[in-house]
């Protein structure tokens, strides 16, 4: 004879499975931890980010693309955050993967151009890491912003990078 509350048991499993995944998700640009992530190149680093490597004066790599300053990066990264739609890329969730991220095409947030410098590519660092040659992105080419959302070791939310990019795929 089969037990009666079997279907019942299975029924709530099922529930609690299908349930509990949604309840996790959010947008990752307006989570805490990712905000925290952010207040400061510092707590970005602390957190076990590496947006500092897009930032122009700091220690990166050949072929790095970088903002003119952390000043710029965070102005981008706001309005992102606040940016309601409708259009413009749909913001990426966080909560089921182990990392997401979001392209921004910089009309979506600057619909009159580029405020200020220009990002650049690091061309050539030295051995201390600093960039000593550089090319500003072109003007008139369309900068797509790349926001990269990860989880660090302590399973937070974090922004893992952002960086400024001329691929319409953040590549």
């Amino acid at each position: 004879m089969l037990d009666p509350y079997r279907p019942l048991a299975l029924s709530a499993l099922a529930f609690c499975l299908f349930s509990a995944t949604p309840s996790l998700a959010a947008e990752c640009r307006v989570t805490a931890d990712v905000n925290a992530s952010v207040k400061s190149m510092t707590d970005n680093t602390a957190m076990e980010g590496h947006v500092s490597i897009h930032i122009r004066g700091q220690p990166t790599q050949a072929g790095k693309s970088q903002f003119d300053s952390w000043d710029q990066f965070k102005a981008a990264f706001t309005t992102w955050q606040s940016y309601p739609g409708p259009k413009g890329p749909k913001p990426a969730v966080c909560g089921t993967r182990a990392a997401e991220s979001d392209c921004v095409p910089e009309g979506t947030l600057y619909p009159n151009g580029w405020p200020g410098a220009r990002p650049s590519t690091c061309k050539q660092v030295n051995a201390a890491g600093a960039c000593t040659q550089s090319t500003p992105f072109p003007a008139g080419e369309p900068i797509y912003l790349s926001f990269r959302y990860a989880k660090n070791s302590k399973g937070k939310w974090i922004l893992n990078t952002a960086y400024p990019s001329l691929n319409s795929n953040c590549s």
